[in-house]
């Protein structure tokens, strides 16, 4: 029996401890600094850089190509006399140099509007067929607002071609 009284006598002073432990404060470690001195942060950065450059890069390249898309628009808009006769040779000098020669030189009529429509987005110039007509070959006038039309969907053609 006093061994039984000593049992218990034990486990209400471990519970005793228990409680006193629960009773305090946690530990807790100083915080960790934060820098970037490992080997793996200059990597990123190196890899960042290089990546901003690559992109600049192209953005140039791609700035060098089109210089002839903003020639040919900035003649278009300062056409005085003769607008969509001046416009079509623009547009014809400028299909020369990105499509060849051989495509595009013996293109005229029917064909060379359609190839027009195919080439660019959203281009609209096959239902004008007519009045282009009739202002090239008749010397015949058109409303400004057709003229207007017409002109922005060459201006859209030299925009949005694809090769």
């Amino acid at each position: 029996m006093i061994l039984q009284n000593q049992d218990i006598a034990d486990s209400v002073q471990t519970a005793n401890d228990v409680r006193d432990v629960a009773l305090q404060g946690l530990y807790e470690p100083p915080p960790i600094p934060f820098a970037f001195e490992t080997v793996g942060w200059s990597i990123l950065a190196v890899l960042i850089v290089m990546m901003l450059l690559i992109l600049i890069f192209f953005q140039i390249r791609k700035y060098v190509r089109n210089r002839y898309r903003r020639e040919a628009i900035q003649e278009i808009e300062a056409l005085q006399e003769a607008p969509l006769l001046s416009s079509f040779l623009i547009i014809k000098r400028v299909a020369i140099q990105v499509f060849g020669r051989e495509e595009v030189a013996t293109l005229h009529g029917r064909e060379w509007l359609e190839f027009l429509e195919k080439s660019a987005k959203g281009v609209e110039l096959l239902r004008y067929e007519e009045g282009i007509y009739d202002v090239l070959y008749a010397d015949q006038s058109m409303t400004d607002a057709t003229q207007q039309d017409i002109m922005s969907n060459v201006k859209k053609w030299i925009r949005t071609h694809a090769r």
